[in-house]
């Protein structure tokens, strides 16, 4: 079975950063994680891996609400890297706010809103999509 190389999750909440693992686990679809506290952390260790030449997540669970950066931080600096094309990116929250989902579309990510909490099954299907555009490609 192929399976993901590496996955970044970027939450606050350390429950859900180990909830999120135990179901990427569970998937058997995942070999390695990354994870962080907020988007700033994140984003500079996302570019140090890029100016090192070094494997950049293929998918990231990106959180809404979060100190320092939140997603949308995140987001708007992330994609001045044009790495979208290299890096799938859903949005986990417990955001349900109709604003919230029409800014996720705004950077593409309309298929890719999950609200928590997130189950197996749930992140099992998204990483099979990854991984089926990566086997058409």
């Amino acid at each position: 079975m192929k399976k993901i190389e590496l996955v970044c999750i970027i939450d606050d909440d350390p429950i859900h950063q180990l909830l999120i693992k135990r179901h990427l686990k569970n998937t058997g679809m995942v070999k390695n994680y990354l994870d962080f506290k907020n988007g700033k952390e994140a984003y500079y260790e996302l570019i140090s891996k890029k100016e090192n030449n070094e494997k950049l997540p293929d998918i990231i669970f990106l959180d809404i609400q979060m100190p320092v950066w939140d997603g949308w931080q995140f987001l708007e600096e992330f994609t001045k890297l044009g790495l979208e094309n290299e890096v799938e990116i859903f949005m986990v929250t417990s955001s349900i706010f109709e604003n919230d989902y029409k800014k996720a579309e705004g950077f593409g990510l309309e298929n890719k809103y999950l609200v928590k909490p997130v189950n197996t099954d749930k992140l099992k299907e998204c990483i099979q999509k990854i991984l089926d555009q990566n086997s058409d490609n």
